[in-house]
């Protein structure tokens, strides 16, 4: 919340904490605009618990990803927000955490299509060269796979 505030100069908070200052510490929000990060996690009783203290002069923005967790609790109000034509809404397409070359965006994007996805098997001299780092084995690692490694081994961790 404070990389938030400071990029926006605005105050942030958790929703939990909002609800806390809006229910017992007697917080107004009487204008300006809400924004809910996070939105597919959301369940229908948090978010009610904040709409109904806020006026109609209020703006909200959701921003959220409907192919992210799922609320714990109950109902999908943000599934629904994106379903429904009535509400305004954009969807972002292009993927930044992670280059294309990695395979991860096209293997996100398939199983969110429910289709199969063929991957090769794992190869460690694929993984030696980009730099993962194995603790030493008895006898080197090259071209073993993973069931020879003992199960401490596994995962690996990358080397910086």
């Amino acid at each position: 919340m404070r990389r938030i505030s400071e990029a926006t100069g605005r105050p942030a908070s958790t929703l939990s904490r909002l609800v806390n200052d809006i229910e017992d510490a007697g917080l107004r929000v009487r204008a300006g605009t809400v924004i809910f990060d996070e939105t597919s996690m959301l369940d229908t009783p948090s978010i009610y618990r904040v709409l109904v203290q806020l006026p109609a002069e209020v703006n909200l923005i959701f921003i959220g990803d409907p192919g992210q967790l799922p609320p714990i609790g109950p109902g999908l109000p943000f599934h629904m927000m994106v379903k429904a034509g009535s509400i305004p809404s954009v969807t972002l397409d292009i993927v930044h955490r992670q280059d294309d070359a990695t395979g991860i965006p096209a293997v996100a994007s398939a199983v969110r299509l429910g289709k199969s996805v063929a991957l090769r098997r794992f190869d460690l001299d694929v993984a030696l060269a980009w730099r993962l780092s194995l603790p030493s084995v008895e006898g080197g690692c090259r071209g073993k796979d993973h069931r020879s490694f003992p199960r401490h081994v596994w995962p690996c961790s990358w080397r910086r």
